[in-house]
């Protein structure tokens, strides 16, 4: 079986560049391709995209700190010993997909390539019918009432910032 370190820091960030950076890099490129949008960052502006997808990543890996310290993994193999509800958890009920919305965001304002705008939703379509309705169903399942009352305080999706 493979350790937990050598899932988080070498197939975790292969994940990420593949399925969320690269593969909808390439969609929006074949989709610009149609649609021609027009170049709106521009040097030095497109600059915000790097701090933007670097906010992105700092999300993701306070994100998975958190479910080390709840002695788990966001691998569904490997879940936390208990309902995190702790850290990005208290803005959002998904911090980790949120963090890979920003990560896109950036991405495209960086690299100008305004189709991956496009693409974000379908992705976030894509997680929400594909996993989360699954998670949000298994943690209601396992931690009851607990689970529903923390689901009625924190959003799904957009982080509660007040």
């Amino acid at each position: 079986m493979i350790s937990t370190n050598i899932e988080l820091f070498l197939l975790r960030p292969v994940f990420i560049l593949l399925f969320i950076l690269i593969l909808p890099y390439y969609l929006a490129v074949y989709l610009d391709s149609y649609l021609h949008l027009s170049n709106f960052f521009i040097y030095p502006s497109n600059l915000i995209g790097l701090a933007i997808a670097t906010l992105g990543i700092i999300l993701d890996v306070y994100t998975v700190r958190e479910f080390l310290k709840a002695k788990g993994t966001p691998m569904p193999w490997k879940p936390p010993k208990g309902l995190i509800t702790t850290g990005p958890f208290q803005y959002t009920r998904n911090p980790i997909y949120f963090s890979w919305a920003v990560m896109i965001a950036g991405v495209a304002i960086f690299t100008n390539l305004l189709a991956l705008f496009i693409i974000i939703p379908i992705f976030m379509a894509t997680v929400h019918f594909g996993v989360v309705i699954w998670e949000e169903r298994k943690l209601e399942k396992t931690y009851g009432k607990r689970y529903l009352e923390y689901k009625r305080k924190v959003p799904r999706w957009i982080p509660k910032l007040w």
